[in-house]
């Protein structure tokens, strides 16, 4: 009988360690599928209520959007065949025109957007300064000086998808056939979507336009992602593709030539 009972006894045992290490094998698979099933929409600490009211999504397009997170699949705006559905001109504005944001919806209810921002009223500056003269309040962030005009705190964006970034600029536009165009100066640059845990970069990379080689004044903000993406920030860029990884850089470009204004994450030699 003790040599049943010991039997007995290990036996129980070896049930129990089984049952342990299928349960320890269970919960690795499932991390192991957690860590191999990445957020690829982005929206991973998102308020989508908000995104979706804040971006003027429909609700059965929610109900679309909603589905795709859950089942891990791609937005239409991160797949590269999207980029052949935008317009020629989704990236330029009219600098006359004012503040405008171009949306281009896909059937799914994603996006992308190009925005620019006209700056606030403020005291004119330099030669046209005079403390004390209300007159010389400026509206609509410039000032015309009759052969160019001073722009300031002007905000150019981009976003695709959750992924976003702006940030604002001061330049001269020049008027055509007297002054050529030009960028003086980059700030409150930002970008989200990306991993990013510091502010992006700025540079002014041609600071006159070129109208003869039809290149306009050219400048950028600009970024290292911090995570694997399951799309490309510069669609349509030679090399580029539908993944960005670590350590990839990522642009927002301005160009300003003949009264227009170009706003994208490829350089617009344009």
């Amino acid at each position: 009988m003790k040599i049943l009972k010991k039997a007995g006894t290990l036996f129980s045992i070896g049930v129990l360690c089984l049952a342990l290490n299928l349960g320890t094998a269970s919960a690795a698979s499932t991390e192991s599928e957690v860590v191999h099933n990445p957020d690829v929409n982005g929206v991973a600490g998102l308020d989508l209520n908000k995104y979706f009211e804040d971006n003027n999504i429909p609700a059965e397009k929610q109900t679309i959007l909603l589905s795709k997170v859950e089942n891990n699949e791609l937005w239409d705006a991160y797949k590269p065949e999207s980029l052949s559905l935008l317009p020629d001109d989704f990236y330029s504005f009219n600098f006359f025109d004012g503040s405008q944001t171009k949306y281009y919806r896909f059937d799914d209810g994603s996006f992308m957007s190009v925005g620019v921002e006209v700056g606030g009223s403020q005291l004119v500056k330099g030669d046209h300064a005079n403390k004390g003269d209300s007159s010389l309040i400026s509206p609509l962030g410039s000032w015309n000086h009759g052969d160019y005009i001073d722009v300031w705190d002007y905000k150019v964006s981009k976003a695709v998808g959750t992924a976003s970034a702006y940030y604002y600029a001061d330049f001269e536009v020049g008027l055509p056939g007297t002054r050529k165009s030009r960028i003086t100066n980059l700030y409150g640059a930002n970008a989200s979507g990306f991993g990013v845990t510091g502010t992006p970069s700025t540079e002014i990379v041609r600071e006159y336009e070129d109208p003869g080689r039809s290149r306009s004044a050219l400048a950028r903000s600009y970024w290292y992602s911090q995570a694997n993406l399951s799309f490309s920030w510069e669609y349509g860029v030679v090399g580029g593709g539908a993944e960005t990884t670590i350590g990839t850089t990522c642009s927002l470009w301005l160009g300003v030539i003949n009264g227009q204004i170009f706003v994208d994450s490829r350089v617009p030699y344009i």
